[in-house]
C-alpha cells in the first residue's frame, strides 16, 4: 500500500480522486487531504509540495480552467519539471468535465437530455452541469444545483455532485471519453506499481 497527500481544489475534485482509486483499486491510502481552497492555494504552494514530495507522495489535482494546456501549465508552475514523488493532475478543462465523461450514468442522475461525446472539448465544463441541471426533469436538480443571485452555483451543488460521484458515476466508463482522466488513472497505477 503507498501513502499519500492529496492537494486539491475543492471537495467534489476530493471526491473524484478518492472514487479513482477505489473504483480502480489502486493500492494507495490517501492519509490527508490538503487545499480546498481553488487554484490560488495550489499555485501558491505547488514549489513546497514538490520539494516535500522528497519526503512522501503528493497527488496534486487542478483545473486547466484557461490555460492553454496541460504541459504548459506545469511548465508555468513547476518550470516543467515534476519531482518523482508529486502527480500532477490536470483536468482538462474543469474536473466537471470528468464527470460528464459518463454520459449515460449523468443524463440518468441527472434526469437531463444529451450530454456531449467530447466533454473535454467543452471550454466551461461546469457551466455547462448548471446548464443542464435548469433543464433538468428533477425539480429539485433544477432549484438545487443552479445558482441564484450573484452565487456561482446552486445551494445544493456539492451535495448532489458528492452523491453523484460516490453513488453513480462509473470511472472505466468515463475513461473513454476523458484522455486527461485516463492520463490520471494511468499514472496513479504507475506511482503504485499497479499499471
Amino acid at each position: 500500500m503507498v501513502y499519500a497527500t492529496l492537494v486539491v481544489e475543492d471537495v467534489i475534485q476530493e471526491a473524484v480522486a478518492l472514487k479513482v482509486v477505489s473504483a480502480e483499486k489502486i493500492p494507495m491510502a490517501i492519509h490527508r487531504t490538503i487545499g480546498l481552497h481553488g487554484t490560488g492555494f495550489i499555485d501558491t504552494n505547488i514549489s513546497r509540495f514538490a520539494r516535500a514530495s522528497s519526503f512522501g507522495l503528493y497527488v496534486v489535482i487542478r483545473d486547466l480552467d484557461r490555460n492553454e494546456c496541460p504541459p504548459a501549465l506545469v511548465r508555468q508552475l513547476l518550470g516543467g519539471h515534476l519531482p518523482a514523488g508529486l502527480l500532477f493532475a490536470v483536468a482538462v478543462r474543469e474536473v466537471e468535465a470528468w464527470l460528464m465523461a459518463d454520459g449515460a450514468s449523468f443524463r440518468r442522475f441527472f434526469s437531463v437530455g444529451k450530454v456531449e461525446d467530447s466533454p473535454e472539448s467543452i471550454e466551461e465544463p461546469k457551466e455547462r452541469v448548471i446548464s443542464l441541471a435548469r433543464k433538468s426533469h428533477k425539480r429539485g436538480i433544477r432549484e438545487g444545483v443552479a445558482p441564484k443571485g450573484s452565487a456561482k452555483v446552486g445551494e445544493l451543488y456539492d451535495t448532489f455532485l458528492l452523491d453523484y460521484i460516490k453513488n453513480h458515476w462509473q470511472v472505466g466508463l468515463a475513461r473513454r471519453k476523458s484522455p486527461s482522466l485516463q492520463r490520471f488513472v494511468e499514472r496513479l497505477s504507475a506511482m503504485c506499481g499497479s499499471g
